[in-house]
């Protein structure tokens, strides 16, 4: 898991880039969409840090690397793209609010975002899956 500022970061980012669907953050309860809407999950399946710098102690940098995954859920049989919800117009939009930016005053940086996976494993049931992956890297002192 990323640690809190990484996570408090892209929140901020996705929240301020995607005003389509309710984001259900990281073990929030009460947030579930009634059925047959869509929502945004953002989660962090994998994050390490590693010893950037030696020989100061209380300001080496530590480095944390990792990814966040950003999915879009919409109801089965809507299409990607119906004129009333162009959703992989909006999934690229906020791909691109993500990609090459700067958070956390300068410590962190994000690189380029995938694009949306979209497989056999897209078909969740009730809902379709599009997601994405951001990779970051987060340096902080200590």
């Amino acid at each position: 898991m990323a640690s809190y500022a990484v996570i408090d970061a892209f929140t901020a980012m996705i929240g301020a880039a995607w005003p389509h669907t309710p984001i259900m953050g990281l073990n929030e309860s009460g947030k579930a969409p009634s059925e047959n809407s869509a929502f945004l999950t953002v989660t962090f399946p994998v994050a390490k840090e590693e010893q950037a710098s030696v020989g100061a102690p209380g300001a080496n940098i530590y480095r944390e690397e990792g990814a966040a995954h950003v999915c879009l859920a919409i109801p089965i049989g809507l299409g990607i793209n119906p004129p009333d919800s162009p959703w992989a117009q909006r999934i690229d939009a906020l791909r691109a609010a993500l990609r090459g930016k700067t958070f956390a005053d300068g410590a962190g940086v994000t690189w380029e975002a995938s694009p949306p996976f979209v497989n056999e494993q897209s078909d969740r049931g009730a809902y379709f899956e599009m997601s994405f992956a951001v990779p970051y890297r987060y340096d902080v002192a200590g």
